[in-house]
């Protein structure tokens, strides 16, 4: 079964052509000559936001009075093993995050599974969420039912309309449309265009110059043959020798012709490079492995922390229904191996900050990217149990006002 044919199997329904559809289009379409994502400092950085993103973790948790526990359900089962038939998380991570970067949009279906029982009940369990791979999306409104419906535009063909309020959608950057993210790299194309050309002239001077040396001019009446002797004994004459002189055999002239390379500036295709990198958020000592914990921190902000966020929120807010999010279950996305802040500087943090309590001990495991354990909160009084501390305080100045009083008497 192809992608395409699982999506129709998933979605079922054919769009209605009726309503008004607010289009997205294909915004980030440049022209047939040169696609910025041709292009290999872009794929390095689409291929570094995406890897960053991919090692991500999802759970299921809920969080009451401040403490997160993981929930067990069939949300973190599926996380833990394959969202889909196709994927891993990992994968799934991997294409979300840079289906961001190409199209500006993302989007998850969450499938679910109805078993029936014999006394009449029916249970409702999430057995999959899907990507959709689509080309291009739309916008409808139901006047009649008053809610959005997205139709989808599939890469293997077909139509499908699904509710919107089904479909977890991530979008950046959001603003200039409401419906969706847009993301216009007109000027980068520009610059990728004049990039192109450079790279694409440079070769050809080069090899330009190392072909046509110079005219060699017989000053005798002679045939064709004769000719093409002559400039065959000047070329095997040149190559002998072990310098840079030939010896003609007859009267002939030899003129050399100015055919010397021309070298871009560096500075003018680090300039060109920059832009690209400058416009992902990505650092060339990224790609070269060599950069700092405030380059990585740079990355983690820009591209890391919003899709951390937005899939946390979006994702809660399908998956769970209104009664289980007022109960404190969401999704939270754990990202302890994500490059940014160094974990010398997080233990700074926790080493100023827990002691005193400012931050609770599911916030210390959250910053370290570790998920919830159930431990309780611990203050610096021995590190017992809050509780237990507030009892031992009161108990004590208890036994010190008795013995001021014993004392008196």
């Amino acid at each position: 079964m192809g992608f395409g044919d699982l999506l129709a199997s998933l979605f079922r329904k054919k769009t209605d052509p009726s309503g008004k559809t607010y289009s997205q289009g294909n915004y980030l379409a440049s022209s047939p000559a040169l696609n910025v994502y041709e292009a290999s400092v872009v794929r390095a950085c689409i291929h570094t936001i995406a890897e960053e993103a991919s090692k991500m973790i999802l759970k299921s948790v809920k969080v009451k009075k401040g403490l997160v526990e993981t929930s067990q359900d069939e949300i973190n089962e599926l996380l833990m093993g394959k969202p889909n038939d196709l994927m891993i998380l990992k994968d799934m991570l991997y294409w979300t995050a840079y289906k961001l970067e190409v199209k500006s949009n993302a989007y998850w279906y969450p499938e679910y599974s109805v078993y029936k029982f014999g006394n009449g009940e029916e249970t409702i369990k999430l057995t999959a969420i899907y990507p959709i791979n689509s080309e291009s999306e739309d916008m409808v409104f139901d006047e009649k039912t008053k809610k959005y419906h997205l139709v989808f535009r599939i890469v293997n063909g077909g139509t499908y309309s699904v509710p919107y309020e089904e479909v977890i959608h991530f979008r950046k950057p959001f603003g200039d449309n409401y419906y969706f993210g847009n993301e216009s790299r007109v000027d980068l194309l520009k610059k990728l265009k004049i990039y192109d050309q450079v790279t694409t002239l440079m070769p050809r001077s080069i090899e330009s110059s190392m072909q046509l040396k110079g005219i060699l001019s017989a000053k005798s009446q002679m045939g064709e043959s004769a000719l093409e002797k002559f400039k065959t004994d000047f070329e095997t004459n040149l190559k002998k020798g072990a310098g840079a002189f030939g010896v003609l055999g007859v009267d002939g002239k030899f003129d050399p012709l100015n055919t010397s390379s021309q070298i871009v500036d560096e500075k003018i295709l680090e300039h060109l490079e920059k832009t690209a990198l400058m416009n992902f958020g990505v650092s060339m000592k990224i790609l070269t492995g060599d950069a700092t914990e405030n380059e990585w921190q740079t990355l983690y902000q820009k591209n890391i922390e919003p899709l951390k966020i937005s899939i946390e929120q979006a994702s809660t807010h399908v998956l769970f229904s209104p009664k289980e999010r007022k109960a404190g279950k969401q999704i939270k996305v754990y990202d302890k191996l994500v490059n940014h802040l160094s974990m010398k500087t997080k233990l700074e943090i926790i080493k100023l900050m827990g002691p005193n309590n400012y931050i609770s001990r599911s916030e210390q495991r959250d910053l370290i990217g570790y998920e919830p354990d159930g431990g309780e909160d611990r203050v610096s009084l021995n590190y017992v149990n809050q509780n237990l501390a507030d009892k031992y305080q009161v108990d004590t100045e208890s036994n010190e006002n008795k013995e001021d009083k014993d004392g008196s008497n």
